[in-house]
């Protein structure tokens, strides 16, 4: 049995909403984030990545879509922190990053710099996106609990929201994420390591729509009753 992939997922919510996307809040795009392309192509991706090495092949990736590269890095507070950039992969290349107070020394550090730093909540206030119009991805190896603790007032209102989790950070991330008035709508891409489950990406589904539009609450279509032809295992 295996967990449906996340651009299945995204493409179910796209044919049970009756919500428009206007607007992709990417945080930690990388080099791009391809499900999100696929799924939301004329919206615009606000593109949240402050490793510069990554900067040119976004742009190569975005031509033709509406999207804004934004330089910063997320988290809990506006300022600035040191920026470590690690070749975990060994393959000469940025592979992941993290935020620091101080330079923390590493065998796979390749670079250090000064970054400035923005809460989610103050990035978008001179031109706010209406409610529901909007969803929010949040990957970046590690900062989750801090973007999310700095971005309540905006996650509040967005429609979606897609959080990677390893295990380790599963329940924690899962119970932040539910007290803004989010459900979890879907656990989609399970990632192995030496055979052992690492992590998911959580997709969740705001509660205001989850209340308003029954494809979302697929009991209540059958008032409780069991539809075996709509019971699904996933192979």
């Amino acid at each position: 049995m295996r967990t449906m992939r996340i651009e299945e997922s995204l493409k179910q919510f796209v044919s049970s909403s009756n919500i428009k996307i206007d607007h992709v809040v990417d945080v930690g795009v990388q080099w791009g984030t391809p499900f999100l392309i696929e799924a939301f192509p004329d919206a615009k991706h606000w593109l949240i990545e402050p490793v510069r090495e990554y900067h040119q092949k976004i742009m190569e990736r975005y031509e033709g879509m509406r999207f804004r590269l934004m330089p910063y890095a997320v988290s809990d507070s506006d300022g600035l922190l040191l920026l470590h950039e690690y070749d975990l992969d060994q393959k000469g290349r940025v592979s992941h990053s993290t935020l620091r107070n101080e330079k923390v020394d590493s065998p796979y550090l390749v670079a250090v710099s000064n970054v400035e730093t923005r809460k989610l909540d103050n990035m978008f206030v001179e031109s706010p996106f209406q409610d529901f119009t909007y969803i929010v991805k949040i990957d970046v190896d590690g900062m989750e609990e801090k973007i999310i603790a700095g971005g309540q007032s905006m996650l509040r209102k967005a429609s979606l929201v897609i959080v990677e989790a390893p295990l380790w950070a599963l329940q924690q991330r899962l119970g932040l994420i539910q007290q803004l008035s989010f459900n979890l709508w879907d656990i989609c891409d399970p990632a192995y390591y030496y055979d052992q489950l690492h992590q998911v990406d959580l997709v969740f589904v705001n509660s205001e729509i989850k209340k308003s539009n029954i494809n979302f609450r697929p009991w209540d279509k059958t008032n409780g009753a069991l539809d075996r032809s709509k019971w699904q295992w996933r192979f």
